[in-house]
């Protein structure tokens, strides 16, 4: 077996640094988040970079949405917001708190969906993905692989930006999808499939 250099630490700030330092977080405090650190936070999962975004999308077609459950979050009232990456803003789609239904909906008990200060909703829509790439064998199921690439690249950065903003997170895959979308459809765009939440807020405990 041939040994590799050891990895280089980087400078404080760096992504060597931020990677070391990344961790799932699970506990979080009641503590606010700043708006400017959402406004990163969304960016690095679907914003506007240069010609294109911050995550990489096969044919360009960018299927991912990104929708917010806002709890605390400085100068935003609680609700659920659409981030627009063309206009780097939001659009308010409901008013409701959601994060106590986010919580209930999850298989087995995940609290920190209820203790975060805010619950990035990662929806996708799929029906215009698989039409795009239907020729492509597997018939029907590449252009799904693709939009679930994406969704790992969003989700990712997003967790990279939390660490590098002191901030912890959490990416939750098992929850009741039919059940949230009947009863939450401002958490999901039409025509999309909720692929994920990812949970953020300030970290109590870092876990693993």
């Amino acid at each position: 077996m041939w040994r590799l250099p050891d990895p280089d630490p980087g400078a404080p700030g760096s992504l060597p640094d931020i990677l070391a330092r990344r961790r799932t977080v699970r506990e979080f405090t009641p503590d606010p988040v700043a708006r400017a650190a959402l406004a990163d936070l969304l960016w690095s999962g679907q914003g506007v970079a240069g010609t294109g975004r911050t995550v990489p999308s096969a044919g360009a077609l960018y299927p991912v949405a990104l929708r917010v459950a806002v709890s605390r979050v400085d100068g935003l009232d609680p609700g659920v917001y659409e981030y627009v990456p063309q206009s780097h803003g939001l659009v308010r789609t409901g008013d409701r708190e959601v994060r106590a239904a986010l919580a209930e909906a999850a298989f087995g008990p995940q609290p920190w969906l209820r203790d975060a200060a805010l619950v990035v909703a990662v929806a996708v829509d799929i029906d215009r993905v698989r039409a795009h790439f239907a020729e492509q064998p597997p018939t029907g199921r590449r252009g799904e692989r693709y939009a679930d690439m994406e969704v790992g690249h969003a989700v990712q950065n997003m967790c990279l930006q939390a660490t590098a903003l002191d901030l912890g997170a959490v990416f939750v895959g098992g929850f009741d999808e039919t059940r949230l979308t009947a009863t939450h459809p401002e958490l999901v765009p039409a025509n999309h499939r909720l692929r994920g939440l990812l949970a953020v807020g300030r970290a109590a405990a870092q876990r693993e």
